[in-house]
């Protein structure tokens, strides 16, 4: 089947954030999920492959979070292939935490490293469909874990992950940016999101391989 890496904050991680969203989207996911499949986990010591779980938090085994299991489970349904979901975001992080440590690419103490980590263990160096990203929250503000990026800062920090992309992993066939909505953070404002909301509609615009979509 297909495999489908997602990558950013915690939008993409999506794990359950209130009691009447627990196991709603594994539930949902009825015979489907059987066929939705992952690699470890953010921590796992001795990764294998198993069944996806929706409920699983990023540092938790078989996690593809709720937004993931959907995605995994409607394909699996309409299309009639497995597939596998690789869910690295992780937290409310800016994009500067998600680039690579040139130092030591495999650093695991890393998102980058982590999950470049896990993705080729998994076989899937060249070989995943599409990449989803939902990243962007983070640099609308200056709180904790902020930090403040206008629209040409930010296509410059995407385009160098991209490229490290390339040169380390592939690049997929597809590559989904999900637009922030404004004001996600306590001293984030429209007019700071905005920034961020026409660096991710230029990079769409200027990249073939890649689609925008709104949250």
């Amino acid at each position: 089947g297909d495999a489908f890496y997602i990558a950013g904050q915690s939008n993409g991680e999506a794990k359950p954030v209130i009691s009447a969203d627990d196991h709603q989207a594994n539930f949902e996911a009825d015979a489907s999920r059987n066929f939705v499949r992952v690699y470890g986990g953010g921590s796992s010591p001795t990764p294998q492959w198993s069944i996806g779980n929706g409920n699983n938090n990023y540092n938790q085994e078989y996690n593809t979070g709720q937004f993931g299991m959907r995605i995994g489970s409607r394909i699996v349904a309409e299309r009639g292939i497995p597939v596998c979901i690789m869910n690295g975001s992780e937290l409310g992080f800016p994009i500067d935490y998600f680039l690579r440590n040139d130092l030591n690419i495999y650093d695991p103490l890393t998102n980058y490293g982590r999950e470049l980590t896990r993705l080729n263990n998994a076989g899937l160096k060249n070989s995943i469909r599409a990449v989803i990203w939902f990243q962007g929250e983070s640099n609308t503000h200056s709180g904790s874990n902020g930090q403040i990026l206008t629209t040409a800062q930010y296509m410059a920090k995407f385009n160098l992950l991209y490229n490290d992309w390339d040169v380390d992993l592939g690049l997929a066939n597809k590559f989904y940016m999900i637009q922030i909505k404004p004001g996600c953070f306590t001293g984030s404002t429209p007019e700071r999101a905005a920034e961020i909301q026409e660096a991710e509609r230029l990079l769409d615009e200027s990249n073939p391989l890649m689609e925008i979509v709104s949250t």
